[in-house]
C-alpha cells in the first residue's frame, strides 16, 4: 500500500513533466539546425522559417502548422536537405520568399539545408516532426478566432 501512492503520483505527473511547450520545441529545432535555419512563430500563428547562407538570410518560408504533414518530413539525399511538405488537402501551403530573386512562390514543400553534424538528417527530422505535432496540438487547443489572412505578394 505504501508503494502504491508514490507510483500513482509518478504516473499522473510524468506526462506533464515530459510534455514540452511549443517554445521549447522551437528552441530544440533551432539548436539542431545550429543557425543555418531558424524557426519562430509569428503573431498570426504561422511558422516562420528563415534560411541562412553564411550570415545572410537567403529565404523565408511562412506556413500555417495545421497545413503541414508531420509524416512527410524526410531526408532527400539528392538535395542533401531535410524536406517538409503540406497535407494533400492544402496543396501549395508554403509561401517561400526568395530574397535574391525578389519573389514569393507558393509551394507544397520546403527543403531545408541539412545540419552539418546530422549525417542523414535523423535528428532534424525527429525534431521537426515533434515541432509540427506540438504546434498543431497547441493551435487546436486555442479558441477559434478569425485569423487575419495576409497575402504575400511582390
Amino acid at each position: 500500500m505504501r508503494h502504491t501512492l508514490p507510483l500513482l503520483l509518478t504516473l499522473l505527473t510524468a506526462p506533464v513533466l515530459c510534455a514540452q511547450t511549443l517554445d521549447e520545441r522551437i528552441a530544440s529545432v533551432n539548436a539542431v539546425f545550429a543557425g543555418g535555419v531558424q524557426f519562430r512563430m509569428d503573431k498570426q500563428h504561422r511558422l516562420v522559417i528563415d534560411v541562412y547562407k553564411g550570415s545572410d538570410r537567403s529565404r523565408q518560408d511562412l506556413v500555417a502548422p495545421e497545413k503541414l504533414d508531420a509524416l512527410s518530413v524526410s531526408f532527400s539525399p539528392e538535395e542533401d536537405a531535410v524536406v517538409i511538405g503540406c497535407l494533400a488537402a492544402h496543396g501549395h501551403c508554403i509561401d517561400k520568399e526568395i530574397f535574391k530573386l525578389n519573389t514569393i512562390r507558393h509551394t507544397g514543400r520546403s527543403n531545408l539545408p541539412r545540419p552539418p553534424d546530422d549525417v542523414n538528417g535523423e535528428r532534424a527530422i525527429g525534431a521537426l516532426k515533434e515541432l509540427i505535432i506540438t504546434a498543431q496540438e497547441a493551435l487546436a487547443t486555442t479558441p477559434d478566432e478569425t485569423r487575419e489572412r495576409t497575402v504575400r505578394r511582390k
